[in-house]
């Protein structure tokens, strides 16, 4: 038995996305882009100056105060960038199968989302259920195109399928079960697809799940819109959409650089035990732990007593004297504990690190500290067995940036490059633009 069915309105929340594709793209690209430089036979624009500060930004640490690069660095990125890309083209990278699956798919839900957007936007801003009304008539409109393509569901088989089961046997059926449950411009809907989206997006499976069958019956049909959806929009031709276009570009060059970079980079990394102890020995101090410091601390009442204690201390008056002896010293246990700590926690420099110094007062809530190091403990460099593997990657790593030097100077020389009139200047308004609120 088939049946007409119309789609849940849950179906929609994958695939229905509001506002304009332009939205997804730097505003550069959606209006102008002006050339930086020019690499060989492309161009280094302003989109692709956008697309790297985004990027940059999103690293940036989340509260990290906005370091503003300089502009002829963020200039040069993007030249070896391009250089880098272009190579990859050269070796054919873009026809890769990981590279094109990842454009394809870009290309049809860009595609979708245009084209269920499209239809969202005929409803006016000003209506006063504006997202609401814009989800009815997305829904309007894919019931539609059900009818429009008499798209029939078996719904008796697909009531059958048990994906609750614990039994892998069945599940396994399931997952090359060939039986059609609907069917639609681009082909059947068969029972195997279903089971490949369910295990796609139900990492744990239905298995014993009490809304087994309500989340088999949701994920069949986003299959189904989703595959309608992106039917329509290619006969409507919105692949061609010139905005589409540049955004999957961009893509498929941000996947090019990607594999470029893994395949230039691989290194052969077989140290010697020797070249290992050698590098080892060179960067002993990056393996050696920071020393630590106990200090003797004193609590005073006002700035103007804690200089002068300091000074009779510093004149060689005994810090239990003092402490006793001193009026303006606050009672009860040391301000600082006793711990063995790290200098740079307290903002002590390496020098100041020195047994019997006395530090300048430190200012701390109701009063400010005196503070004596009482005791310097240097800890020896970690033993090369135990650190090895840290070393072997800082090794791998200084030669991944040696050969990437390589290659990219290597490039630089074959390439006719030309950075034009004004680039920096465009680059360095760009960066304040872009970092200004940071």
């Amino acid at each position: 038995m088939t049946t007409r069915r119309a789609v849940p309105a849950l179906a929609f929340s994958i695939v229905v996305a509001i506002g304009t594709i332009a939205s997804l793209l730097p505003a550069h690209a959606a209006s102008e882009r002006l050339p930086l430089a020019i690499v060989g036979e492309d161009t280094v624009t302003t989109r692709d100056l956008e697309i790297q500060l985004n990027i940059m930004r999103q690293r940036m640490p989340e509260g990290a105060d906005a370091n503003l690069p300089p502009a002829d660095s963020v200039l040069r990125r993007l030249i070896q960038n391009l250089l880098i890309t272009q190579e990859g083209y050269r070796m054919g990278l873009h026809d890769q199968v990981g590279v094109r699956n990842q454009v394809t798919e870009a290309l049809r839900s860009q595609s979708s989302e245009a084209l269920l957007d499209s239809v969202a936007n005929t409803v006016p801003e000003t209506a006063e259920n504006q997202q609401a009304d814009r989800r009815a008539a997305v829904k309007v409109y894919i019931d539609g195109l059900l009818d429009l393509y008499e798209v029939e569901v078996d719904s008796v088989l697909l009531r059958s399928l048990d994906y609750a089961t614990n039994d892998e046997d069945a599940l396994q059926a399931l997952r090359e079960n060939d039986q059609v449950l609907a069917v639609i411009p681009t082909g059947p809907i068969k029972v195997k697809n279903l089971s490949r989206a369910i295990r796609f997006k139900e990492y744990h499976g239905l298995a014993s799940k009490p809304d087994a069958a309500e989340r088999r019956d949701l994920i069949f049909y986003e299959l189904l819109v989703e595959a309608l959806v992106r039917y329509e929009a290619r006969r409507l031709g919105f692949e061609n959409h010139p905005e589409i276009q540049l955004l999957v570009y961009s893509l498929e060059r941000q996947l090019v650089l990607e594999e470029t970079l893994n395949v230039l980079l691989a290194i052969d990394f077989s140290p010697t035990d020797a070249e290992v102890q050698a590098f080892y020995e060179a960067h002993i101090d990056e393996f050696t732990p920071e020393m630590r410091i106990r200090l003797d601390t004193v609590k005073l009442t006002t700035e103007e007593a804690a200089i002068t204690f300091r000074e009779r201390l510093v004149k060689g008056t005994k810090l239990s004297w003092l402490r006793k002896n001193t009026p303006e010293v606050v009672p009860g246990p040391p301000p600082f504990p006793r711990d063995l700590l790290l200098p740079s926690i307290l903002g002590i420099a390496p020098e100041e690190a020195v047994k019997g110094n006395v530090l300048d007062p430190i200012e701390v809530p109701e009063g400010w500290v005196v503070a004596v190091v009482e005791e310097v403990v240097v800890i020896g460099p970690t033993p090369l067995d135990e650190c090895r593997s840290e070393v072997l990657n800082m090794m791998k790593n200084q030669r991944t940036r040696e050969h990437a030097t390589e290659i990219l100077t290597r490039l630089e020389e074959a390439t006719e490059i030309r950075i034009l009139p004004d680039a920096e200047a465009i680059v360095t308004e760009s960066i304040v633009e872009n970092f200004a609120s940071e």
